[in-house]
């Protein structure tokens, strides 16, 4: 097989020793080779999706711009939303160009479908049994997450995170955020979304770094963040990997997100290296809830180690 393949190789440098043209024309093919290749896959990437959301209904869809050109970006965007919501109160798909789309649930049964299954069986709900099977095989097409893992690792995730959402974990945290609701209430005028960065941060990272509107980097970054993947979604173009981290947008949009991440790196290692104190650790242990990153960080996982850092500076 060895003298085979070695064999092809000579003759084929032999070929192209012969005229340097033929270089070219090989590049040609081989490049020709793939994008036939690519766009087979992105034709059978369309068919399954098609597949999959032939059952729900939905707006109108432009054969080119799907439904981009329903958002106008003048702020009502939320209003289109809400419309289609109301005539389509169970679930409805949503395309941004050709290839791209998101499914939009209304209805809590649709949403326990999702939510409520173990493993790679699913939680059938009294619903046509059709639209179920298909609204699976939409779920299957996605990206994996806490809601789309299967098997041991989704009950894993499961079990480590609900502790941070008990009732005694997030009591103490209505405090705060009445604290923000009265100072905008009081004070002069203040924009929402600054406050609701605030609790976010604070409530996730156990109000452990001081936090202040000062933090002109950080803040400035999830706002950056925040328009840059808005901007991805509605500039078809930029839904070519590609095209998108070549473009200024895409350069933007990594420098946004090393700098909030070396913000919350650096919570994360400073609770880290306070949590390899044996006594700050045996404080942490005797607590009857743990707070929402201490979980995160001091996950007794089965079997393996007895204490996981889940979360890593990487």
């Amino acid at each position: 097989m060895i003298y085979v393949v070695l064999k092809w190789i000579a003759t084929i440098c032999y070929w192209l020793h012969k005229d340097v043209s033929r270089i070219f024309y090989l590049t040609a093919v081989l490049c020709l080779i793939y994008v036939v290749q690519k766009t087979i896959k992105v034709y059978q990437w369309r068919r399954r999706l098609n597949k999959a959301l032939k059952s729900f209904p939905g707006p109108p869809v432009h054969w080119l711009f799907g439904n981009v050109h329903e958002f106008k970006g003048r702020g009502n965007d939320l209003d289109k939303a809400l419309e289609w919501s109301k005539k389509y109160p169970r679930a409805f798909p949503v395309w941004f160009g050709k290839f791209v789309v998101y499914v939009t649930l209304n209805d809590a049964d649709y949403v326990k479908t999702v939510c409520a299954r173990g493993g790679k069986k699913w939680c059938i709900l009294p619903l046509n049994e059709k639209n179920i099977k298909d609204f699976q095989d939409v779920i299957l097409l996605g990206r994996k997450g806490l809601l789309t893992l299967q098997g041991k690792k989704w009950f894993q995730h499961r079990k480590l995170l609900t502790p941070g959402f008990h009732y005694g974990v997030l009591k103490p945290y209505v405090s705060l955020i009445t604290k923000s609701a009265q100072v905008m209430l009081v004070g002069s005028a203040v924009t929402i979304v600054l406050y609701t960065l605030l609790n976010a941060f604070r409530m996730s990272f156990n109000n452990l770094y001081n936090f202040s509107f000062s933090e002109n980097s950080y803040i400035q970054s999830v706002f950056e963040l925040t328009f840059q993947m808005n901007y991805r979604i509605w500039y078809l173009p930029y839904h070519i990997d590609l095209i998108y981290w070549l473009s200024s947008h895409g350069r933007r949009f990594k420098k946004a997100c090393d700098t909030v991440h070396l913000q919350t790196d650096k919570v994360i290692q400073e609770r880290k290296k306070s949590l390899k104190d044996e006594r700050e650790l045996e404080k942490i242990q005797k607590k009857r809830h743990l707070d929402f990153l201490d979980i995160l960080l001091c996950a007794k996982v089965g079997t393996e180690d007895p204490w996981l850092f889940l979360v890593s500076s990487k």
